[in-house]
């Protein structure tokens, strides 16, 4: 009987030796930003548009990724939670908004917005 189990337990782990077989990826970026006055609040913002897709083989149920931009004036950070499904190889497309401090500041370029992003699956 204990070589019945050994063997379905050698089985098991080695059916699960692939991590992206169960385990959620993918990739957080930028499609587009621009900063802009808007003029109902007088305030410089910076509207961003991200694409996250689903670079795995499971689906994605909840996205957290932080977002740091540096201007010319210094640097904002925020954090995002997005709890959507997001169906193996697909993708969705969403926006954030950052008002900047100034209403001279700028982005240099496209390299100083930065991302970090972690993905999770719902198992029940």
């Amino acid at each position: 009987m204990k070589k019945i189990f050994l063997a379905l337990f050698i089985i098991s782990v080695m059916s699960c030796n692939n991590i992206e077989d169960w385990y959620p990826t993918g990739d957080v970026g930028i499609e587009s930003y621009r900063v802009y006055l808007n003029k109902d609040t007088e305030k410089k913002e910076c509207l961003l548009n991200y694409k996250i897709s689903n670079t795995g083989n499971v689906d994605i149920s909840t996205t957290t990724f932080s977002l740091t931009i540096k201007t010319d004036k210094g640097s904002y950070a925020t954090s995002e939670i997005l709890e959507v499904t997001i169906q193996s190889g697909k993708s969705i497309i969403n926006n954030k908004t950052i008002i900047f401090i100034e209403d001279t500041e700028f982005i240099e370029n496209q390299d100083n917005i930065i991302i970090n992003s972690i993905f999770l699956i719902n198992r029940i």
